[in-house]
């Protein structure tokens, strides 16, 4: 994650670099659930 070639090829493809703990990943994982299932909810999305 730390090479500028590997940060280029993930920006070119829109990803996010993210360097964390477990613990930090995981909480960020729960935020963005929490965040998104909300989205989610309000828009009556539905799996078909």
């Amino acid at each position: 994650m730390q090479t500028p070639e590997l940060r280029n090829a993930l920006a070119s493809i829109a990803a996010e670099i993210m360097l964390a703990t477990p613990q930090e990943f995981a909480a960020r994982l729960q935020s963005d659930r929490e965040r998104f299932g909300a989205v989610v909810r309000e828009a009556n999305i539905r799996v078909e």
